[in-house]
């Protein structure tokens, strides 16, 4: 009678289990509620006589204690109150940095990458004299008159080469087409000229970087567009080498094309005159008038909105901006252009990097610490 029993409460145990097993939250409760041994089953299977067996030990974990809510706020103050410092100092001292960041611009000649001492690459520009105005927008007149001599006549008198030369486009007046394209052409001959640096007026600055170029693609560029530069170019060119010729003289000087510079100087005088003849009636738009009595002039004003359009794709554009040396260097391997510039956040230039250098020289420095290290 106690064994039918015993049997009758096994078999409503485990039916209530097998129900509370089906939901897990279902048995927790009922465990905890009904405080029922879990080995009662083992209980009669191996010990008919009834002993006793300790329950099942059920523990139950609560999760870690969360932070209040001002933790929290302590530890997003401690966060955020260093970054703000930081942008509080930069917004005082606004002018300071800005005014220091244009020495370090101009003046830095060294970046350092890891354990790479790097001198920065900075190439020299070529200065031009206030008198240059006479040659790039003056009459004809005023050009190619015996006392005229302009900064690029001297330019011709000097020894040695030139790395690069910022022209100034301004705002749409200061250079003609015609004496930027002799000007190129010219001082690519005479001075081995490397580069040309094209800069105009921006939003908040008179000498915002528009592109980077050779001398031989504004001469090449320009010829494209218009044409007749080519042919004034060639009609002067055959005049003087002639001349040369029946008195002897070779036309060229060395194997970049340099000649003696009083005859660079008559050739430029020749071209800019060969320009004025034949002017049609009415003038058109290609066509330049100076003052009273003086010729027109076959050319256009030089302006960003003329040259960007037509002769955009043969300018480097790439830039750094001026900040610390290492995003410098950074910045200098994203880049692709031979010639990067260095600019303000507004884009106003500071100088030009001879990128191929740049690359030369950092190859040369891991190449001598792989040799050290073998």
């Amino acid at each position: 009678m106690r064994m039918k029993k015993t049997m009758v409460r096994l078999a409503t145990f485990i039916s209530r289990w097998i129900g509370a097993a089906r939901k897990p939250l279902n048995l927790a409760v009922l465990l905890l509620a009904c405080n029922v041994p879990i080995s009662l089953a083992q209980q009669s299977a191996a010990h008919p006589s009834g002993s006793p067996q300790p329950p099942i030990r059920i523990e139950i974990a609560q999760p870690a204690e969360t932070p209040s809510s001002s933790e929290k706020w302590i530890s997003l103050v401690e966060r955020i109150a260093w970054p703000v410092v930081v942008v509080q100092g930069v917004f005082v001292f606004r002018k300071p940095l800005s005014n220091f960041l244009d020495v370090i611009g101009k003046r830095a000649t060294e970046i350092s990458i890891g354990s790479l001492g790097i001198k920065l690459p900075t190439m020299s520009e070529a200065q031009l004299g206030e008198d240059v105005l006479t040659f790039r927008a003056a009459d004809t007149f005023m050009v190619i008159s015996s006392s005229a001599k302009s900064s690029l006549f001297r330019m011709f008198e000097e020894a040695g080469k030139y790395e690069f030369v910022a022209i100034n486009l301004g705002r749409g007046e200061k250079w003609l087409s015609s004496r930027l394209y002799i000007f190129a052409t010219m001082l690519q001959r005479m001075k081995s000229l490397r580069c040309i640096v094209i800069l105009g007026a921006g939003a908040d600055t008179e000498a915002q970087f528009i592109g980077a170029t050779t001398p031989d693609k504004i001469r090449w560029g320009l010829a494209m567009i218009q044409p007749w530069l080519e042919v004034a170019y060639a009609q002067a060119y055959a005049q003087i080498s002639q001349q040369l010729a029946a008195s002897g003289l070779p036309p060229v000087t060395n194997e970049n094309g340099g000649m003696a510079a009083d005859t660079a100087e008559q050739l430029v005088k020749g071209f800019i005159t060969s320009l004025t003849f034949n002017p049609p009636a009415p003038l058109t738009f290609d066509w330049v008038t100076f003052a009273l009595n003086q010729p027109p002039e076959h050319a256009t004003w030089l302006s960003r909105e003329y040259l960007e359009p037509s002769l955009g794709y043969i300018l480097w554009r790439d830039t750094i901006v001026a900040s610390e040396t290492k995003k410098e260097a950074k910045s200098l391997l994203r880049c692709s252009a031979p010639y990067v510039a260095k600019v303000k956040k507004n884009g106003e230039f500071l100088s030009l990097i001879d990128r191929v250098a740049f690359l030369d020289e950092v190859m040369g420095k891991i190449g001598d610490k792989l040799e050290t290290k073998d």
